[in-house]
This record gives structure tokens, sequence and C-alpha cells, in this order.
């Protein structure tokens, strides 16, 4: 029984799967196992799987349904025979440090139900980074879940088997804020544990799927409902301010996504009309939010992209 089951969805991802399974090899700590998840791939995917497996024992090949990452990481758990599965996908990257910091993190606090640490966002170099994710200082609650997803992305999750097992996986039926609803039906069974240490790296892509960002906005409708399954029922005006924060979220993405020059302005306005207590909630960050949407509607995009990493 291995300590981690490492969870790699696949989907066409020839291109970037290498560098994924390298820094896995990379990790310091050598007692994992890998499910790796074709999920209808049409390109070399399934080869590059195959010669992982003929190369390491420790990996297994398993052919999913084409049902989406979340009924393929899914497959992957249910087959998993580690203590904890972490959560990679097939186009992001790990530090060496990852998995050792994750065991270091379950060690120290037995009550942990999953453990996530910072990230960083990249476009084609994982070397070279331009923008991290805020430090999360507190085990975050539901009510922060509904303003901002603290983990980023579920290839930055580390989660007890028994807790992810008792919560029931990831829905599968949301491509969106998927692992912000599943980290929120966690709760009941243990703590969200920050880590400080920068150890997960996201490649931003154009065309993935968050870079559609209204289908993002949906997803979080489907987290208030998976909040308020587990007994969190903010008030009308606490729900508005976190909805303003979501939509303040997304402005800034569209953004660092070089969308169309009037999107992130459309997201900046949604969230102030929704409240702007809750778009300036992070003050710097709203103001910083707001003006580089009012300049991408009317300069380059490189100018909002550089305001929108203040």
């Amino acid at each position: 029984m291995p300590a981690f089951s490492i969870v790699i969805p696949c989907r066409n991802a020839a291109a970037t799967l290498p560098r994924t399974l390298r820094s896995v090899w990379e990790q310091t700590c050598t007692d994992w196992e890998v499910l790796a998840i074709d999920d209808g791939s049409d390109d070399a995917t399934s080869r590059l799987l195959a010669e992982a497996e003929a190369l390491d024992p420790r990996i297994r090949a398993l052919t999913g349904a084409g049902r989406g990452p979340g009924a393929a990481r899914n497959l992957g758990a249910a087959q998993a025979r580690g203590l904890a599965l972490a959560f990679l996908d097939a186009d992001d990257v790990w530090a060496p440090g990852r998995l050792t910091a994750a065991a270091e993190t379950f060690a120290a606090r037995p009550d942990a139900a999953a453990v996530f640490a910072r990230v960083g966002f990249f476009a084609t170099d994982p070397g070279r980074i331009e923008a991290r994710s805020a430090l999360w200082r507190r085990d975050p609650g539901a009510a922060d879940l509904l303003r901002a997803n603290p983990a980023c992305t579920a290839s930055n999750l580390v989660v007890a088997r028994a807790a992810f097992e008792a919560a029931g996986g990831f829905r599968e039926d949301l491509r969106h804020a998927e692992d912000v609803e599943l980290m929120l039906r966690l709760l009941p069974h243990g703590a969200l544990v920050p880590q400080a240490e920068l150890l997960t790296f996201y490649r931003a892509s154009a065309g993935g799927l968050s870079s559609d960002l209204e289908r993002m906005m949906a997803g979080w409708r489907e987290c208030v409902r998976a909040a308020r399954s587990i007994g969190h029922r903010p008030s009308a005006r606490a729900l508005r301010a976190a909805e303003a924060s979501q939509l303040r979220y997304l402005s800034r993405r569209a953004l660092r996504l070089s969308q169309g020059r009037g999107a992130a302005l459309g997201f900046a306005w949604r969230g102030l009309r929704a409240s702007p207590a809750g778009f300036f909630s992070a003050p710097r960050q709203g103001a910083a939010t707001l003006a580089a949407a009012l300049l991408r509607a009317v300069a380059p995009a490189r100018v909002g992209r550089a305001l929108a990493d203040l």
C-alpha cells in the first residue's frame, strides 16, 4: 500500500504529458503509484502512457470513457491503493517536494481531509512563473470557498482517501469548479490545510476548459448548492459579496487570457453591481482589476495582463 496514489486524467495530452510525468519521477518522496487515465484521446497519449507503464511498474494506465476529468479522476481513485489521493492534471507540474510536504502536513495535522499549497501560473515553461496564488494562513471554511478557490486547481489537492470516499468523490457532471465543490463536501470530514510553499505549477491555456469563464460562473453556482447541502446558508448580502469576489476573479482571468476587449470589464461591472463591498473586499486587488479592465477596453492586451498581476 503506497503512501500516495497519483491520479492523472489525460485527454489529448501528448504535448504536455512527458513534462508532467517527469515532475512525478522527480519527487523526493518515492512511495507512490500513478493511475493515469486516457479519457478518449486521439493523439499519442495512449502510446506515451504505455511506454511509461513499461518503464515504471508503479504506473498503471487505465482507459476512461471520455466523460470528462471528474469521471476520470473517480475511476482512478476507485482503483487506488494509497492512503492519500494526489490529483495532477496532464498539463500541470509539481515541484520535487510536493508529496514530501503533503506527508509532513498530514502527519502534523491528523484532522486534515486535504492539503493544498501555493500555485505558480505559467504559459509554456514552468520555470517562468507569471503569477502566484495567495498565501493562506488559516484553514478555509465554506464562506471562504464561495469567495475564492484557495487551491486554484485540482492539481494542487492531496486528499485523504477515506475523506474522499466519505464525501462521494468528484461530481462527474461538472467541468468547472468541481474542485471547489468537492472541497465544500470534504469539510464535514476534516480540515482543508494550507501549505506556504510554492509546490504546484498550473499551465494557463487560452483554449483550455478554464478559459470558458461563463461556465466557471455556472460552476460557482453549483458550489453554492454544495455549501447549502452541508448546512452553510449565507445571508443574501454575504452571498452577493461572494458572487462579486468570484466575478472579480473572472475579470482578472479574462485579462490574463487576453480575452475580448470588453470581457474583463463586463465581469468587473457585474461584480460591482452585485456588491461593491464584495468586489473591493481585497481593496488593492479590486482597484487594480477595475483599472486593468477599463484599460483593456482601450489599450493593448499586455497592459491589462500586467495590471491584473498587481
